[in-house]
């Protein structure tokens, strides 16, 4: 049975909670409560805790108070986990809960507190201040529901809000009530009755994974696998309706705008922080360019170019989203440099040649057009400092035009904003990477078209947020203004009769209102690899759906946009991860279903062909690597497009480059059962035969690497003839950072004369392919995946 890894996703996603078990207001245990946190299952042997505030029984739902032990220097100490936002948002406190995905990060604000707990995190911070805490929030899934909570210390939580909490043992609760001294914000989770009834059980949970499990414990021990970036994300919205304002314009909105701006003091230094290095310039021999190096901290990004000696003189300039720095009187120590940060926060890549006989050009690719670089050499002008500087946010001010709602954000520019949607209620969320607000915590109701509500606080070091709660679900612009100014425009929606759903598998329903659509001559392309699914419905629905781009950004999906081609009607869904659909209908709608490929398919698998477009790999004797692996693959497509229980993704279809991260990232965004990357080999002459890579021995049960290794290694050489070389352990950028069994296969030398004979013979490569096939097979007869 195909696992729901989705369904679990979205209820992550969907409840904001972060954690799970099972009861309310219970405090029994039926052993029968199984918990999984950490990678690792549990059977939960401790009653589940009663939390009372003010006298009142707070209602957490699928997922009790539990108590968990940690070790706490050297000890024992056991603490009360509580979900998220049922105890936060409970009518009892009424705080707000936010959830960061990425960051696996849950934000509490209440009054003037604003918590960030990070998952597994023992460091909180509370209002820019650090406190170590003894146990860190959690993910935890009620197996028996496969539903994850986010968990939190209670008392941690409600001591920071101004509570106090008093243990009853006999009760087994914990009792809070609200402290006039307000202090909380120092305190950290001190030890209570709790702990001690806690290290007298020894333990509160039982580690089952060694135990005869059910099918449905086994099944969920699956599940998660700790990657909970992407897994998470999807709780940022659970619904998105094409419906329109419920306010007419104007609103009170309109004559009541909400303002905030630093004072006029605070006004006038501001430009004094950007005030840049001005760089002297001193004639020096010529100088050599050696590296380009990216250094960064928590706060401080910076790249540093270091050169052979002392620099005559540096200019900097902008144009597009390019950073260009020209070092004069130097040369580039290569003829032409290029390099790709596939991660960095800043740029895309950075490239440099010799631009002038006595100039060397460095381009950077930037990310957006708002960031600010200070340049400044180091005291023995061997090195250029290109500091990445923060804008400062000095004034947000919510107002009305005749669009709509809107929000003017001085201090930034508009490519900076990065916006997402939460839900209950709703919300949208805009952050402002790399910004300092001078505003701190804020927060207003209002009477807009759209906006209920607007805040704002420093999310990180280098984020501004600002959040408004909105009635129904608006449309937005974003737009830059000059005087460095950001413009976020509320508009109607230009779409119809589209709902976006995602409470289990995310859906895109569309309203059919009447109207008789052929779904017979579908079309769907999958473009996994730019994390894209179009779907092209026969025939114009203008009328019915409208056109524009519907902007989900629930970290699911980031938009679908709607357009009429040639008499069709197109959707393009611009995923954040790789899903497969589906679609159905009934009488009133159409339903576009998503799935993880591992919901739909009981074998999935990465093919990788090595090398490709710029990437040559070897080249020897009239042969070209890139173009071999890619042949040997392509005829392996043929036999594995046959195998429909089979579902294949490929990293590369064509002549073009994955990064070697691209590669690994694909595999694990689709979580692939394993990955097979297919290269041929150069040393000598004398060198040749076949021989297959793994990462490291492991003594795991079921598939590892190594055994994949042997079935890859066996089947080649026994099909083809080749001398066996056997196979190796390698730390190959391919095999170390995927997240599940994989091997690089090395085909054959291409420096090697009788090897090189072979690799010309089509009937070799195909050959080759048809043993890797058979090795895929074999594989998964040995080693089933049990879905």
């Amino acid at each position: 049975m195909i696992r729901k890894i989705i369904t679990t996703v979205l209820t992550i996603t969907i409840m904001l909670n972060l954690f799970s078990v099972n009861a309310s207001a219970e405090t029994t245990n039926n052993g029968k409560f199984f918990i999984k946190y950490d990678g690792q299952i549990y059977k939960y042997k401790n009653r589940f805790v009663k939390l009372v505030v003010d006298g009142k029984v707070i209602e957490t739902g699928d997922m009790p108070a539990i108590v968990i032990t940690e070790d706490v220097n050297d000890k024992k100490v056991g603490r009360t986990l509580v979900p998220v936002r049922e105890v936060c948002e409970s009518e009892q406190i009424g705080a707000k809960v936010d959830w960061n995905g990425p960051k696996q990060e849950a934000y509490i604000s209440y009054e003037d507190k604003f918590i960030v707990l990070k998952i597994n995190d023992k460091k909180a911070i509370v209002n820019n201040k650090e406190v170590m805490l003894d146990v860190p929030a959690k993910l935890i899934q009620n197996v028996n529901t496969k539903k994850w909570k986010t968990m939190v210390p209670i008392r941690f939580i409600v001591e920071t809000f101004g509570y106090e909490v008093n243990w009853n043992g006999e009760e087994y609760s914990a009792e809070m009530t609200k402290n006039s001294n307000q202090q909380g914000e120092d305190n950290t989770d001190e030890q209570s009755g709790e702990d001690d009834q806690s290290e007298n059980d020894q333990t509160d949970v039982e580690d089952t994974n060694k135990d005869n499990e059910t099918d449905e414990d086994s099944e969920s021990s699956e599940d998660q696998n700790s990657n909970n970036d992407s897994d998470n994300e999807g709780e940022l919205l659970d619904s998105l309706e094409s419906s329109g304002a419920k306010n007419e314009l104007p609103t009170e909105l309109k004559n009541n705008p909400v303002v905030w701006m630093v004072d006029d003091n605070v006004l006038s230094k501001i430009n004094d922080r950007y005030t840049e290095t001005t760089i002297a310039r001193k004639l020096c021999p010529t100088t050599k360019v050696k590296s380009i190096e990216y250094e960064s901290d928590k706060v401080n990004k910076k790249f540093v170019i270091e050169a052979s000696s002392p620099i005559t003189d540096v200019k900097k300039s902008y144009w597009k989203n390019r950073l260009i720095i020209d070092v004069d009187n130097s040369k580039w120590d290569m003829d032409k440099y290029e390099k790709t940060f596939d991660d960095n926060p800043i740029i895309t890549g950075v490239r440099s040649s010799q631009f002038a006989d006595t100039i060397t050009r460095i381009v950077f690719d930037l990310k957006g057009e708002g960031y600010k670089f200070n340049v400044y050499l180091s005291e023995d002008r061997k090195k250029i400092n290109i500091e990445v500087q923060n804008n400062s946010i000095y004034g947000i001010h919510l107002g009305q035009n005749d669009k709509g709602d809107y929000i003017k954000i001085l201090g930034v520019k508009a490519p900076d904003v990065k916006p997402f949607r939460l839900s209950n209620p709703d919300r949208i969320v805009f952050d402002l990477p790399n910004t300092e607000s001078l505003l701190s915590t804020r927060s207003s109701t209002a009477e807009g078209q759209y906006v209920k509500e607007i805040r704002t606080a420093q999310f990180d070091e280098t984020t501004t947020r600002i959040v408004i709660e909105t009635d129904g679900q608006a449309d937005y612009t974003i737009s830059e203004e000059s005087g460095s100014a950001t413009i976020i425009q509320l508009i109607e929606p230009s779409y119809n009769n589209i709902k976006y759903i995602n409470y289990y598998n995310p859906t895109i329903v569309l309203q059919k209102n009447g109207n008789a659509i052929n779904l017979s001559n579908i079309k769907c392309t999958d473009d996994y690899t730019n994390r894209k699914y179009i779907i092209q419905l026969p025939g114009d629905y203008k009328e019915l759906f409208g056109n524009g781009t519907i902007r989900i950004n629930d970290g699911i999906i980031n938009s679908v946009d709607i357009k009429n081609d040639k008499g069709n009607t197109v959707l393009t869904i611009d995923e954040n991860s790789v899903y497969d659909y589906r679609i159905t209908e009934d009488k009133d709608n159409i339903y576009i279903k998503a799935f993880k490929p591992k919901e739909l398919y009981s074998k999935v698998i990465v093919i990788d062909p090595g090398h490709g477009g710029k990437d040559p790999g070897a080249s020897d004797n009239g042969l070209i690597e890139k173009e071999l692996n890619f042949d040997i693959v392509l005829y392996l497509k043929e036999y594995l497009d046959k195998e429909k229980d089979i579902k294949v993704y490929y990293t590369r279809l064509d002549d073009s480059y994955p990064t070697l991260p691209e590669r690994a990232n694909l595999a694990n965004d689709i979580e692939a059962d394993f990955f097979v990357s297919v290269h041929n080999n150069w040393y000598t002459s004398s060198a040749h035969g076949t021989e297959v890579y793994y990462l490291a021995p492991s003594s795991k049960p079921g598939m590892t690497s190594i055994k994949l290794a042997e079935i890859f290694q066996k089947a080649i050489v026994s099909a083809v003839g080749t001398k066996d070389r056997g196979i190796k352990s390698g730390n190959l950028s391919v095999l170390r950072n995927t997240d599940m069994p994989a091997v690089l296969i090395e085909v054959a030398f291409l420096s090697n004369p009788t090897d090189v004979a072979k690799l010309k013979s089509e009937t070799f490569k195909k050959n080759t392919a048809n043993a890797i096939y058979k090795a895929i097979l074999e594989a998964f007869k040995k080693y089933p995946t049990g879905r």
